[in-house]
């Protein structure tokens, strides 16, 4: 059962697909108080035995709806991005809050160990690695390079290098155009693609404007 964030921005594209593939899925309110309470009621109606959530304001409502609840409350951890004051208030929140969690999932053996120099007990710590699942059609590869090749008016023997992810300080970004020089130096024929979105989207832009070309 998902329980999505919806609202005139967000959410919906998720909770269509969602339900397309016959997956349980609640729409809650992006308002905290009304989507604790949303959500309390849909564990209760559910029987819901366990809470996993992924980011800082759903660990918060997460916390709060288990313990007004007989769930269990396991935040998936993927660190936290400190991108101006209100989020790095938030994530405050969220890290004091772990000490209540009943099992916390990192995706690594280094995020665990940090989160252990915290004070967290070590028997709380569970790692789940991101991982991809890779069912390509053999033609699917050189399909999608054509595809690029005609979009951005590359050539077939171009050395194609991707960077995809949100554009925000934690994701490095900023280090892969910084190579840019270096690698077209040994390999003149070397083609870049910068995929996603975020905060740091028009400071990356001008940084491959001025120092990348």
């Amino acid at each position: 059962s998902l329980a999505i964030f919806v609202d005139e921005n967000e959410g919906r594209q998720f909770l269509e697909r969602a339900r397309a593939h016959n997956i349980e899925a609640l729409s809650l309110p992006v308002s905290t108080g009304a989507a604790t309470r949303a959500l309390i009621k849909h564990i209760r109606e559910q029987r819901i035995d366990i809470i996993c959530t992924h980011g800082y304001k759903a660990d918060l409502i997460g916390l709060a709806a288990a313990r007004r609840t007989e769930a269990k409350y396991f935040p998936f951890l993927r660190g936290w991005t400190g991108e101006n004051a209100k989020v790095r208030f938030y994530e405050r929140l969220d890290r004091a809050s772990l000490r209540f969690a009943d099992r916390i999932v990192c995706l690594s053996q280094t995020h665990a160990d940090k989160l252990a120099a915290r004070g967290i007990a070590p028997d709380k710590l569970a790692i789940v690695r991101n991982a991809c699942r890779f069912e390509f059609a053999p033609t699917a590869r050189e399909v999608a390079r054509q595809e690029l090749a005609t979009r951005y008016g590359m050539d077939a023997n171009d050395v194609v290098i991707a960077c995809a992810g949100r554009l925000s300080p934690e994701k490095g970004t900023k280090y892969f155009l910084q190579a840019v020089g270096d690698i077209v130096t040994a390999v003149p024929n070397a083609r870049f693609l910068v995929f996603g979105d975020g905060p740091l989207r028009s400071t990356l832009e001008s940084f491959a404007t001025t120092e990348c070309l």
